[in-house]
């Protein structure tokens, strides 16, 4: 018998966005303003690189040591593919994108609030998981058995083994970001595929859409 339940719960984020085209201090101020403890351990904190050219790299070990040091969650926003690989493998994770409504409330800001709904435990058989209205963020493994669904885009970034459901409210430009896919059953927008495991490498990360009304799968390289 269980001694636990699983409730859903939205956790606030804090994003940096970057206001010139200077990466470089860019990263260095941010990993100065992580190390001045001007945030709490274990806060989930973003970068948005929208306005990043997407053919400059990215050196992220400054702030890579701060996860360290002080137990931040980070994660990256936008960018391109080979920057998302990049801040995957300094520990970063890939975040939704934010509203650009929200963004435009204040061009000198340079951080703002987003919300998503984030799961860091092990999803487990028979467990079911919605996030509705809003993105899904599965930081760990979701078990043979266990079902996250999302009206939005879904990220896992443990081991997926479940059924996982995008896009559940009928969005049809929902997409699901794994690096680790073993699922039993994936629908985006209601549309299914069977045989979508045998088109999905190991150990690698990819991106499910829709297009043309069929699931296509996009490694992210």
């Amino acid at each position: 018998m269980d001694t636990y339940i699983i409730k859903s719960g939205y956790i606030s984020m804090f994003v940096f966005r970057m206001i010139n085209s200077d990466i470089e201090i860019f990263i260095l101020q941010v990993a100065y303003a992580l190390r001045a403890k001007k945030f709490s351990a274990q806060r989930l904190i973003a970068l948005d690189l929208n306005s990043l050219a997407h053919d400059i790299k990215i050196d992220f070990s400054p702030i890579q040591r701060e996860i360290k040091d002080h137990r931040f969650f980070i994660g990256i926003i936008g960018g391109s593919a080979s920057q998302k690989v990049e801040a995957i493998n300094h520990g970063f994770y890939v975040l939704p994108e934010i509203n650009a409504m929200q963004l435009r409330k204040s061009n000198k800001s340079i951080i703002t609030q987003n919300l998503s709904e984030i799961i860091n435990i092990t999803v487990r058989s028979g467990q079911k998981i919605y996030a509705k209205n809003r993105d899904l963020i599965c930081i760990a493994t979701i078990n043979n058995g266990a079902e996250i669904i999302s009206d939005g885009n879904i990220h896992v970034y443990g081991k997926l083994s479940g059924r996982v459901l995008a896009g559940a409210s009928g969005n049809k430009n929902a997409s699901i970001f794994c690096t680790n896919f073993n699922a039993e059953i994936v629908s985006i927008a209601g549309i299914y595929d069977a045989g979508i495991n045998l088109k999905v490498p190991m150990d690698t990360l990819v991106q499910i859409q829709l297009i043309n009304d069929k699931l296509q799968v996009r490694e992210i390289i």
